[in-house]
């Protein structure tokens, strides 16, 4: 719960100027409800903000 609160603050506030660090994103959750997860982020971030972004996953 306390990632997904961490990750809402980050697309609310992400701007053209931000670096965003995200790692292992969903790893307390099942595969498939964590590999969705990151794709969300990731769509978002890339459709929505300007930042620039690290993102790490062991998905694949």
């Amino acid at each position: 719960m306390v990632e997904m609160i961490e990750v809402a603050n980050i697309l609310n506030n992400a701007s053209d100027n931000s670096l965003v660090i995200l790692d292992e994103i969903g790893r307390g959750t099942s595969t498939y409800d964590g590999l969705s997860i990151a794709q969300a982020v990731s769509e978002y971030l890339l459709e929505h903000s300007r930042s620039k972004v690290l993102f790490a996953t062991h998905y694949h």
